[in-house]
């Protein structure tokens, strides 16, 4: 929607209408649309010209018409019948499951929860979940949409997923969820993109390293190699292997990422392939993954089948912990049962095997040895504490010889 003000005369009204309808086509030709099937429509929404019912007052205007299929041509008069008669997007139901995860939520009965968009797929309850790059699996308990528990969730739902079997530092913001036996998201190591420079002061350059963000996740990347650089009017190659790119450039580049994600290309997964170079706090390009160097499938069943057997020790390390915590309290109880007096201890067993009372000779000797104890101690520092003799001159006190000796 593009609003213009126009003069209310009639006067070059049409003059004007077609140089805005000439303006926004080069713009939407630039971006990557089609300027055949964008729809325009002069309306008036204070008068209400063309927005429900068609008017008298533009009698320059008949109606609009689009291609919407090749050889199939819509036509229509007000705003309401274009985005009646707008083709609708294709969801990808068909695909295997990706969900990006956006907030990670511990509640208190309900346990972890993800929240996130559908991308692809449709997830389901009991359905076992595989996360990237972690490779974490667990299964889904329920499925949330809007508050309501629902029975599945399909492409461009916003859905809640509580796991189980799952605590929160396993899954994070970025992480992308998909279905353990249907072509599971994997970690990407390199990248090929092909990237648009917006605005760089200098050049870009072999060994660059900007922040890139992806659907929800972020990471930074160094370019190892500018393999072409594009013509900006014809899309073919204007010179391969270039130095480096400035602004206003199309290149196809190769990236490494410093931190594991999980991308795809965008003709795979088109909001999973699109990218953003942020650097010195703005957008640097804007571009599209091409092409993706995942991890091996035989490292990630490794890495499954190793977080099973740590699985398996945790379990096995928390009876042992559970074990020992008894057995300290029973020990601590059989203790406490036990009565002492100054380290003898009341029940003493006689040579007979019977309980006796304790022998008070025994007790007085072990109080005269801690009394022995404590005097030696004292001695000991006191005779480490020598003998001071300070001259003070105390005004009005004054002997003979002018001081006051006083021993310290």
């Amino acid at each position: 929607m593009v609003p213009r003000i126009l003069k209310e005369t009639g006067i070059g009204e049409s003059i004007e209408y077609n140089s805005c309808i000439h303006l926004v086509q080069r713009v939407a030709q630039k971006v990557g649309y089609n300027p055949n099937k964008v729809i325009f429509v002069p309306v008036s929404a204070m008068k209400g010209d063309n927005i429900t019912t068609p008017t008298t007052n533009m009698s320059w205007y008949d109606n609009w018409e689009t291609v919407s299929r090749p050889g199939n041509h819509v036509t229509g008069v007000t705003l309401l019948d274009a985005l009646h008669k707008t083709q609708q997007p294709t969801r990808m139901n068909s695909k295997a499951l990706r969900v990006p995860i956006h907030t990670v939520y511990r509640l208190g009965n309900i346990g972890i929860v993800a929240a996130g968009r559908v991308h692809a797929g449709s997830v389901r309850p009991q359905m076992e979940l595989s996360f990237a790059p972690s490779q974490r699996k667990c299964s889904a308990r329920a499925i949330q949409i809007f508050g309501e528990v629902t029975n599945e969730g399909r492409a461009g739902d916003n859905v809640g997923i509580q796991f189980e079997g799952l605590s929160t530092n396993k899954v994070k913001r970025g992480y992308v969820c998909g279905n353990l036996y249907d072509d599971p998201p994997r970690e990407a190591k390199q990248i090929t993109a092909q990237i648009r420079i917006l605005h760089h002061p200098g050049n870009i350059k072999k060994g660059y390293s900007p922040l890139l963000h992806c659907h929800t996740a972020m990471t930074a990347c160094t370019i190892t190699n500018i393999i072409e650089r594009t013509d900006d009017r014809t899309g073919m190659t204007a010179e391969d292997f270039p130095t480096s790119l400035s602004t206003g450039n199309v290149g196809l580049v190769e990236m490494i990422l410093l931190k594991p994600i999980c991308v795809e290309t965008f003709f795979d997964y088109p909001s999973l392939g699109r990218i953003i170079l942020r650097d010195l706090k703005q957008t640097i390009a804007v571009g599209v993954i091409v092409k993706v160097t995942k991890s091996n499938i035989k490292d990630m069943k490794n890495l499954l089948k190793k977080q099973t057997e740590e699985k398996a020790a945790d379990e096995t390390e928390q009876e042992e912990r559970k074990n020992k915590s008894e057995g300290y309290e029973s020990l601590s109880s059989d203790i406490k049962n036990e009565d002492t007096v100054d380290g003898v201890h009341n029940n003493v067993k006689s040579e007979s095997g019977h309980e006796s009372l304790p022998n008070p000779d025994k007790i007085e000797s072990v109080i005269e040895s801690q009394e022995q104890v404590k005097t030696g101690t004292e001695e000991s520092i006191s005779s480490e504490v020598p003998t001071l003799k300070l001259s003070i001159d105390v005004p009005g006190t004054m002997n003979d010889s002018g001081c006051m000796e006083e021993d310290v």
